[in-house]
């Protein structure tokens, strides 16, 4: 399935003009830890698949659906028959959309569903998978239009049911409520002023809470503490800019908010394993392959 690899970085080889890889994976085979700048879906059809990341085991059922953010050091384990489908999506078209990026942070870096942790929502992923799955499979018009249509469905359902029932199993209604919607409005806000020199105590008083408050609630809702959340809005912002030939990466580090150059590789080295400029080596290398073909 890992076409090119260069050390743990894979260059996702797409087909034509599309955006979108479907694997419809029978192989024996187990993946070396790797990563990519696309998200990546897993769904075991047949038997169990499981998967390594930052150091945690998930074994995979038939049925269940694994979503692993951009970036993300991951390996793969295979069993001797089976069967799943492997969706790789590049969402940088996407990133302008600011309650899409809101979603991708609190769903990064890896989401497990199950029947198990999500009865509600479990079927109803299953079935917008299955429909990628179809539509993939047509040459229909705007063929990628609609799979991102049913992507977007599918982060939805998510960030409106999973997120917020599975991070506050035990806060009445109201309270729920209330949590949810000042987490939206200040991720909103981050998303719309991370290039901005924010603080904590700034944005903890747009929320109507105390710092030491706000940070508990942030941390229990995203499970990173908000300067993490800023951080890694910043350097999805940034891997979204440095695809483009044209802005040099001092630009980039500018733009996305950091006081200077080595911070930004530093922080950039540590959520993508790379340096901003292997990044965009990597991606101008992918976009040749796919001009050549």
């Amino acid at each position: 399935m890992i076409e090119t690899l260069s050390g743990t970085k894979e260059t996702v080889n797409y087909l034509g003009d599309s955006t979108i890889r479907l694997y419809d994976n029978i192989e024996a085979e187990n993946y070396p830890l790797h990563w990519h700048s696309s998200l990546e879906i897993i769904m075991p059809i047949e038997n169990i698949y499981t998967v390594y990341c930052n150091d945690e085991e998930y074994v995979l059922q038939e049925g269940d659906i694994l979503i692993i953010s951009s970036g993300v050091l991951h390996q793969l384990t295979a069993p001797s028959k089976g069967r799943r489908y492997i969706i790789i999506a590049d969402l940088s078209q996407l990133n302008s959309l600011n309650e899409f990026n809101t979603l991708v942070g609190i769903l990064s870096p890896i989401v497990h569903i199950t029947p198990n942790n999500s009865p509600k929502i479990v079927k109803r992923l299953q079935i917008l998978i299955n429909n990628i799955v179809n539509e993939y499979g047509n040459a229909s018009l705007y063929r990628d239009t609609v799979m991102y249509t049913i992507l977007l469905s599918i982060f939805t359902i998510i960030g409106r049911n999973h997120a917020i029932e599975e991070i506050f199993p035990r806060t009445n209604s109201s309270k729920q409520m209330e949590y949810s919607t000042v987490f939206l409005t200040v991720c909103n806000y981050i998303n719309n002023h991370f290039n901005e020199n924010i603080t904590l105590e700034q944005v903890a008083d747009l929320a109507g809470f105390s710092k030491y408050h706000f940070s508990r609630i942030f941390k229990q809702y995203s499970d990173v503490s908000f300067y993490q959340y800023l951080n890694k809005t910043r350097i999805m912002h940034a891997t979204s800019l440095l695809r483009n030939p044209a802005i040099s990466i001092n630009t980039v580090s500018q733009q996305c908010g950091f006081t200077s150059m080595s911070a930004f590789i530093r922080m950039f080295k540590i959520q993508k394993g790379c340096t901003p400029s292997e990044y965009k080596g990597m991606y101008l290398q992918r976009r040749e392959i796919q001009e050549h073909k």
